[in-house]
C-alpha cells in the first residue's frame, strides 16, 4: 500500500511494526509536494531537515510517553486518554 493513500492509524502501526520507518514516511511527503507544489503553491518554505527532526522527534516523544503509561499500571490508561494525548500532540504539530 503507498504511503500516501494510508490513514494516519494505519501509518502509526506500520511505523510501530518497523514496516516503514518515519523517514520513509516523511520522504514520502516531500515527494509528493515536489509533485504538485508548482500547481497548487501552497508552501512559502520547505524546511526538509526540520521536517526529519520534528518526525523523530514526535516517534520518540510518543513512543517514550506510550512506554511510561503502560509500565504504570495504576495511571487508569485506557484507550480514550490515548487518543486525546495524539490528538493533542498531532493539533500541537
Amino acid at each position: 500500500m503507498d504511503i500516501l493513500s494510508m490513514t494516519a492509524l494505519e501509518l502509526g502501526r506500520k511505523i510501530k511494526a518497523k514496516e516503514i520507518t518515519v523517514k520513509e514516511a516523511v520522504e514520502a511527503c516531500l515527494k509528493q509536494i515536489d509533485k504538485v507544489e508548482d500547481k497548487v503553491n501552497s508552501f512559502v518554505t520547505i524546511d526538509r531537515e526540520k521536517a526529519f527532526n520534528r518526525a523523530e522527534e514526535v516517534r520518540d516523544r510518543v513512543l517514550s510517553e506510550r512506554r511510561t503509561l503502560h509500565q504504570s499500571p495504576g495511571t487508569g490508561f485506557d484507550i480514550g486518554e490515548t487518543l486525546a494525548f495524539v490528538r493533542k500532540e498531532l493539533a500541537d504539530m
